[in-house]
């Protein structure tokens, strides 16, 4: 927080919401999280109500590149897969005899 008088930002609160999802996944209580945000409970709910429609948006854009990053890595392991053979093939007629031209 740059101001003590204007509070935390939109993106430190959204932070500190990820970060609370994180440590109740790993089986904290709520108590320990706003222990490690460093808030009172009233704090959390009105950051949570005020921006939860913005972090359940943020959640999905973030599964849905995810998933297209899945599919990318999947396309990249094909196309390199595709150049190595091309290239076992191209190396297999480099050690060939040349043939004879007719012509």
């Amino acid at each position: 927080m740059s101001d003590s008088q204007a509070g935390p930002s939109s993106d430190q609160i959204l932070a500190a919401l990820a970060r609370a999802e994180d440590l109740l996944e790993q089986g904290f209580s709520m108590d320990e999280v706003y222990r490690a945000l460093s808030v009172p409970p009233s704090t959390y709910r009105t950051w949570r109500k005020a921006h939860s429609r913005t972090f359940l948006a943020t959640a999905r854009r973030v599964e849905a590149l995810e998933e297209v990053q899945e599919r990318l890595l999947g396309l990249l392991t094909e196309q390199q897969q595709e150049i190595r053979r091309l290239n076992r093939l191209l190396q297999g007629r480099e050690s060939e005899p040349p043939r004879a031209s007719f012509g």
